[in-house]
């Protein structure tokens, strides 16, 4: 039996949450920040007003911001946006991004809680 989210996630503080294996995402105004193993990536976002969420660009996913810049595969890039789009679920944004492979141009509202 799977974990719901809110069982994988704890809040830090007005929207920034960290998972049990040590991931945090903050939402910001520009940017949504990620941070792992003490480095920090900065994905640029749009704020969608109705409803409320963001429109993320995460093909600009190439290179973490800090403490060096270090490029980022592809691999671990598609790692990076699933923990991302996850935790703005949990935090219960609705969330559209940039993917080649997103199913459909219409966003979807996420749900919290167990998958079915």
């Amino acid at each position: 039996m799977k974990k719901s989210n809110s069982e994988e996630f704890e809040r830090i503080l007005m929207g920034q949450v960290k998972h049990k294996s040590g991931y945090m995402v903050a939402m910001g105004r520009s940017a949504i920040e990620y941070e792992e193993d003490n480095k920090l990536l900065k994905i640029p976002c749009e704020v969608i007003l109705t409803p409320s969420g963001f429109d993320l660009n995460t093909k600009s996913i190439k290179k973490w911001t800090e403490p060096e810049e270090i490029p980022i595969s592809e691999k671990e890039r598609i790692r990076i946006v699933k923990n991302v789009i996850k935790a703005l679920k949990y935090m219960d944004s609705y969330v559209e991004t940039n993917e080649s492979n997103q199913k459909s141009t219409k966003p979807v509202k996420a749900k919290k809680g167990k998958k079915k």
